[in-house]
């Protein structure tokens, strides 16, 4: 457990008295100046609540934050962030290259035993039965903005041990934002995304910064519409389509502000979902009514749950009459008439937003409630997130299966080609399953008949 303020501060003058450690040189003051370096017991350091290599986990770990809120020095909220440098990426590597090398570098500590960081160093020396960690030592008169700029630079040091996750880099710029009052373009220069002997990328850097900003404003939209039940660590694998879908959304906001509102719900509820951002380039307004809306419909729980979604909850249908005898050849495959199709439209995207506020107020919960013909029904939620999944997996495959045709004179001929080959896997599938005794072959020839009248209805049609 650490010393209290007055022995570490006393523990720590002393050592400085005695030291004969050679100094760091490290960047304080906008100059390269030489701090002294002392050998202390780990009892004479506190472990940093505000830094920033945690700060995203410590937001998403209620327990831990109320320990750190109540008291951050005491022993309670101390462990609980050991516990958290624990977890993050690299700790066991690094572990094993203290016991192996001991301390190359010394850590940075304030006067009065705060580490600035080094944080996950003392943990691990500590977890190797080590007694005293080497530190370099800040002037008394240290403030917290000299020490952001320290810890940035540190930061992006080539030799720094440990990168920041995605969201504690997030909170880190908006720490220097909303907090420190610096611009995006002293961010940006701190950061080493704007090269001063290149005023072209100035531009570049300043852009960046806003991005990032973007990112974290569009994850706590999301967090509020949780009611703060989405963890801001759920978001750190998730940089590459965050980058992708503002880009999407920013080239369309100024156009067409409704297709870019529908564009960011789609892919809001791919991030919900872990789509991955491959597949998410493809999703936008027009993905949405061409391809996930008929995948959706193909799912056994959705196809009846998303028509009530959003809407007045009736799902009707008026039929379609097509052929000889009243019968619509195609309304196996198509749920709404031409005549429609607007309204389809947007009824699919409301349910896409109720959606994805139906699975955001239920993160961390088991069941997400979804209305039915009967009413509101509990789901397993991880199986809905699942099927989800699955069924923009399906659009995305159409999708592309679609573009790969070329273009719209080849599409109808692509479409039976791929139809084709579903029909001699569904072949293959059958042969494997069908000798079976618990194998009930009526839903097979139920969706061959229909793929029959699908096929006899386009002969016709291509006939005249």
């Amino acid at each position: 457990m650490p010393s209290n303020l007055s022995t570490r501060e006393k523990r720590i003058e002393d050592a400085l008295d005695a030291t004969e450690m050679a100094p760091l040189r490290v960047r304080w003051r906008s100059k390269r100046e030489e701090l002294p370096v002392v050998k202390v017991e780990l009892s004479s350091v506190v472990l940093n609540p505000r830094s920033h290599r945690i700060k995203a986990q410590l937001e998403s770990d209620p327990q831990a934050r109320a320990l750190v809120e109540a008291d951050p020095e005491s022993g309670k909220a101390q462990e609980a962030i050991k516990d958290l440098l624990r977890k993050t990426p690299r700790f066991e590597e690094l572990k094993e290259n203290l016991k192996a090398e001991e301390q190359k570098e010394p850590g940075i500590v304030t006067s009065k035993g705060l580490l600035v960081n080094a944080n996950t160093r003392a943990v691990a020396l500590e977890d190797l039965g080590e007694k005293y960690i080497e530190v370099a030592v800040l002037p008394t008169d240290a403030t917290l903005s000299e020490i952001y700029d320290l810890e940035l630079d540190l930061q992006v040091a080539e030799t720094y041990q440990q990168e920041y996750s995605f969201t504690n880099e997030l909170l880190f710029i908006d720490d220097l934002i909303t907090e420190q009052n610096r611009d995006e373009k002293q961010v940006a220069e701190q950061l080493r995304w704007i090269t001063p002997t290149k005023p072209s990328t100035e531009k570049k850097g300043i852009e960046k910064v806003r991005r990032y900003v973007r990112h974290l404003t569009l994850i706590r939209d999301i967090q509020e519409m949780s009611g703060g039940k989405v963890p801001l660590t759920d978001f750190d694998d998730a940089e590459q389509t965050l980058q992708e879908f503002d880009a999407s959304y920013e080239a369309l906001r100024s156009k067409d502000s409704q297709a870019a509102k529908r564009l960011r719900e789609a892919r809001t509820l791919g991030l919900l979902v872990d789509l991955g951002y491959e597949r998410q380039r493809l999703v936008d307004e027009r993905w949405v009514e061409g391809y996930l809306a008929e995948a959706l419909a193909e799912h056994e729980v959705l196809g009846e749950v998303v028509p009530l979604l959003g809407g007045d909850g009736d799902g009707a249908e008026d039929p379609a009459v097509d052929s000889e005898d009243g019968e619509d050849p195609f309304a196996d495959f198509e749920s709404e008439d031409e005549s429609q199709n607007g309204e389809a439209a947007a009824d699919i995207h409301l349910a896409i937003e109720d959606l994805v506020r139906r699975l955001s107020e239920s993160a961390q919960e088991e069941v997400v409630a979804l209305p039915t013909a009967d009413g509101e029904k509990e789901y397993d939620r991880t199986g809905i997130q699942a099927a989800v999944n699955e069924a923009m997996r399906t659009a995305y495959e159409d999708a592309k299966n679609a573009a790969k045709a070329g273009n719209a004179l080849k599409l109808p001929a692509h479409q039976v080609e791929e139809g084709a080959k579903r029909l001699v896997k569904a072949r293959q599938a059958y042969l494997e399953v069908h000798e079976q005794a618990d194998f009930d072959p009526g839903p097979l020839r139920a969706e061959l008949e229909k793929a029959r009248r699908a096929l006899d209805a386009l002969d016709e049609t291509i006939a005249g």
